[in-house]
């Protein structure tokens, strides 16, 4: 069964990064489900930079999936509990989820042109025809699944354990 699952806004001014949190949901996915679960690579999809209240850069992530019909729900679960664990809630954070079932619907598409350029409305991210949970970063979650990507480009993103060094 086609999945697409969307995270936004799970970052803030002091640390954190919706993309690492979109790579523990995909290291969760390999671990559940292996590698034949992913469609496509993960998607960082880069919205707006001028709206007022977005964090840092203002990035979704998708992950565009293939899992047995019967465990549909538990991808849910597991997205959400990542988010709900790994988000930062401070300052203007505002965590938000979405996922697509089956299909794109088009107005998840129309949501993610708009929010290329505009500021859009939770509530028109929400009428979007997708499950979804959360705050504002609902908007980036609809946007990032909807996203389309026929042209892309990559970017790299390392992650390290422990301690940073000095710059």
């Amino acid at each position: 069964m086609l999945v697409l699952i969307g995270i936004d806004d799970t970052d803030s001014y002091t640390g954190g990064c919706t993309t690492h949190v979109g790579y523990l949901l995909a290291k969760e996915v390999l671990r559940k489900w292996g590698e034949e679960a992913f469609l496509d690579f993960p998607r960082l999809v880069r919205l707006n930079p001028n709206i007022p209240f977005k964090t840092r850069g203002n990035a979704a992530v998708a992950l565009a999936l293939e899992v047995p019909e019967g465990d549909v729900e538990e991808v849910w679960r597991l997205a959400l509990d990542m988010v709900k664990n790994n988000a930062r809630r401070e300052g203007k954070t505002d965590p938000g989820l979405a996922m697509a079932v089956r299909e794109v619907p088009k107005r998840a598409r129309v949501i993610y042109k708009m929010a290329l350029t505009q500021v859009v409305s939770r509530s028109a991210a929400e009428r979007a025809g997708l499950i979804t949970w959360g705050g504002r970063g609902v908007v980036g979650a609809v946007a990032a699944v909807g996203a389309d990507l026929s042209r892309s480009t990559f970017e790299l993103i390392a992650y390290r354990e422990g301690e940073r060094a000095a710059i």
